[in-house]
């Protein structure tokens, strides 16, 4: 089930690759949203059941002001690392939020935008 005319694809060929920090490990998550954004703090709960059920690391990344990041963290007190990046980094990323994605061995394997599903409805 593919929800993005980029997937699958390698990462190293996205402008992601250009701007956040991805970790070593051969799966994980990568989860793009705004502090600010209703829709990706609703979707927020469920990136948070990940991490809790210990299914993949993940890496949060978000676009805002710093009020907007430190008013984020004490509402929703995130146990996921965020990365923040400038708001036209963001755009060079994606236009949607928030977007969940999926990589295996540098491959976005699956992605959902604008919702975020339950951990056994996205992965494989």
């Amino acid at each position: 089930r593919w929800h993005s005319t980029f997937s699958p694809q390698p990462i190293s060929e996205t402008t992601m690759a250009q701007h956040i920090a991805l970790p070593e490990e051969s799966e994980y998550l990568v989860f793009l949203f705004s502090y600010t954004c209703p829709h990706c703090q609703n979707a927020f709960a469920n990136v948070e059941q990940y991490q809790t059920m210990g299914l993949k690391p993940i890496i949060g990344v978000a676009t805002g002001t710093e009020e907007q990041k430190e008013r984020f963290y004490r509402l929703y007190q995130p146990v996921i690392d965020i990365q923040t990046i400038e708001p036209e980094q963001m755009s060079s990323i994606t236009h949607e939020l928030p977007i969940l994605m999926y990589i295996r061995r540098d491959t976005i394997i699956n992605i959902e935008k604008g919702t975020v599903t339950s951990p056994g409805l996205f992965l494989p």
